[in-house]
């Protein structure tokens, strides 16, 4: 179930905050959220930092949906995670 339905179907209009970490389908679950039926407060989104071409879609995409960059950080500076060296994420806020 996509998440824009799963809101919906919950009759959930605002979220103050979702962490994104999907294991590399945050583009695809990011197109699939309809931004003019929800709004989202803060959302921290994993970015792989080998993959310059998707994070740019996905940077391309919030901007388009009306949010902005407050801060890039790297996995391990916010939780411990294995693979902190190849993870990093993206905090935005809609303006």
């Amino acid at each position: 179930m996509q998440l824009s339905s799963l809101l919906s179907a919950l009759h959930v209009a605002r979220v103050d905050i979702i962490w994104l970490d999907v294991e590399g389908s945050e583009l695809t679950v990011l197109q699939s959220i309809d931004f003019s039926s929800i709004s989202i407060g803060l959302l921290v989104v994993e970015l792989r930092v080998a993959n310059a071409k998707v994070n740019a879609q996905i940077r391309s995409l919030l901007r388009q949906a009306g949010y902005e960059l407050v801060r890039t950080m790297k996995v391990h500076a916010c939780v411990k995670c294995i693979n902190a060296a190849s993870s990093a994420v993206d905090i935005l806020t809609r303006s």
